[in-house]
């Protein structure tokens, strides 16, 4: 049965003619090519601030939409637990919806979120639209909600954030409708003491592919300046990587270094300490890979803890601690997931 705050919203709001149009059957014909979906894993602090990023692995421009997702408590069997029917209730994760923000290439898009509390759970929907149509027109996150933890919640919980795929309805700028592949992501609920977490990102490539590996944080905390140095097995490269570092994770300036083989080492700045309050793939690196690498190897990829650091707004070094990641060959297309060790 379909969450009546979700379906409720497919008829109003941003988008509202369309929106309306697919519900009763009556828009274009969906998108041949099928676009994947996902909600980046997260961590948190008892009522501290979490951010929800959406991004997918494809361009393909977006003119408006609805998102909708649920938050559901996962015990430790892994089994799903709905959140109770009232705002503030034992067992639910966010306690306020603090922003949201949608990324368009031409920097119109419009966007409205909304949490809401009900029977079957706490339900999160994010409409938006982009006069030109720019909205995942270039590669990085697509939106980010942000949400303020409940105090009540406890170290060690975890919440699944799954995506209402039946409620959710993305249209290109013909306005069709856009075929989508759900991928759910966690929020892990860490200690206050804890450091923060930041991981080396792999790949499942064929050998001679380009590898797209990088940085990956999970919780949006400013800041101010820091380095990085990312290394990788040089056997396995055919060339020079490229290295970027997207804007939409905020303003920065920065410098890299590529003249040691197996090391990518970059230093940045952020002039209005913004860097990271849209956490995710901070660090991009793209590899081009030798032929000649046997199907089956395992590569190491890495974040070298003794060339990186973080700084602060305040100036003090920001406690992180690093996971490795691995390139994974084998034959043919290895579809664009991550090779991250567990």
């Amino acid at each position: 049965m379909r969450d009546s705050r979700c379906s409720e919203s497919m008829k109003r709001g941003l988008g509202a003619v369309a929106l309306a149009l697919a519900v009763s059957g009556a828009a274009t014909a969906h998108a041949r090519e099928t676009l994947t979906l996902r909600v980046n894993d997260g961590f948190a602090e008892p009522g501290g601030l979490a951010a929800v990023v959406i991004r997918t692995y494809a361009t393909k421009p977006i003119s408006q939409g609805q998102l909708c997702f649920r938050a559901r408590s996962v015990d430790r069997a892994a089994q799903a637990k709905p959140f109770a029917a009232a705002a503030g209730a034992a067992g639910e994760v966010f306690s306020a919806l603090e922003g949201v923000k949608v990324f368009a290439k031409k920097k119109d898009a419009l966007s409205v979120a909304s949490l809401e509390a009900e029977a079957s759970g706490q339900t999160i929907v994010v409409e938006f639209s982009s006069v030109s149509s720019s909205i995942n027109k270039t590669d990085g996150p697509l939106a980010v909600v942000y949400f303020r933890v409940s105090p009540d919640v406890s170290p060690g919980d975890e919440y699944l954030i799954d995506i209402d795929l039946a409620n959710t309805l993305v249209f290109d700028s013909a306005g069709a409708a856009i075929r989508l592949a759900p991928r759910n992501g966690r929020l892990r609920i860490r200690h206050p003491s804890d450091p923060y977490e930041a991981e080396a990102e792999g790949d499942k490539i064929a050998p001679g592919e380009r590898a797209e590996l990088g940085v990956e944080t999970f919780e949006p905390v400013a800041m101010a300046s820091g380095q990085i140095g990312f290394t990788y097995d040089p056997a396995v490269a055919s060339g020079t990587p490229k290295v970027k570092m997207r804007r939409r994770h905020g303003k920065r300036k920065l410098t890299v270094d590529r003249s040691m083989p197996g090391l990518v080492f970059v230093t940045f700045r952020s002039p209005n300490n913004s860097w990271n309050m849209v956490p995710g793939e901070i660090l991009t690196v793209k590899l081009p890979t030798s032929r000649s690498v046997a199907v089956g190897t395992r590569s190491r990829v890495g974040i070298d803890a003794s060339l990186t650091f973080f700084v602060a707004p305040s100036g003090e070094i920001l406690p992180y601690e690093f996971e490795r990641g691995s390139i994974r060959f084998r034959k043919g297309d290895g579809g664009g997931d991550d090779g991250n060790d567990d």
